[in-house]
């Protein structure tokens, strides 16, 4: 649990799209999303997150008291092996006003670790399934290669 608080004035607005990566650098997902806020006035933010058993499921949520004037919204999710993920956010605020956000995730990779043996995960798993589908493919390429006439 956390709490923050802000006085001032902000604006601003995000469209967002990239590549995840797992701890060894390697690409495993996507995550995009967007937003647009303007806020100007005072406010207090408490977050609230928990982790459920082993890791498999995670979420939070933050709500904000305001004071002046401002709204916007968000959104955006993630998918990949590590977490899936969709987060939405809002705020409305005319002298006095609330914001909020709320991310929920379940996380792929904590699910199979849990119950595989060692360090197997979901990534080597893809990965295994990938090399074999390159292999299979080498091979059928092979053939047709050594029947092929026109070669």
């Amino acid at each position: 649990m956390t709490q923050d608080y802000f006085v001032g004035a902000n604006a601003d607005a995000s469209r967002y799209a990239h590549l995840t990566r797992n701890e060894d650098g390697q690409a495993n997902g996507v995550t995009f999303g967007g937003g647009a806020n303007a806020f100007a006035g005072a406010q207090v933010t408490q977050k609230f997150e928990q982790t459920g058993p082993f890791g498999w499921f995670s979420g939070s949520t933050s709500i904000s008291g305001k004071a002046g004037a401002g709204a916007g919204a968000s959104g955006g999710t993630t998918i990949s092996a590590d977490e899936v993920s969709v987060n939405v956010g809002g705020q409305l605020a005319v002298e006095l006003g609330l914001g909020g956000t709320t991310s929920l995730a379940v996380h792929p990779n904590a699910i199979v670790n849990t119950f595989t043996p060692g360090d197997y995960d979901l990534d080597d798993a893809i990965s295994d399934a990938s090399g074999a589908f390159d292999g299979a493919r080498d091979a059928v390429g092979s053939t047709v290669s050594a029947i092929n006439p026109f070669d």
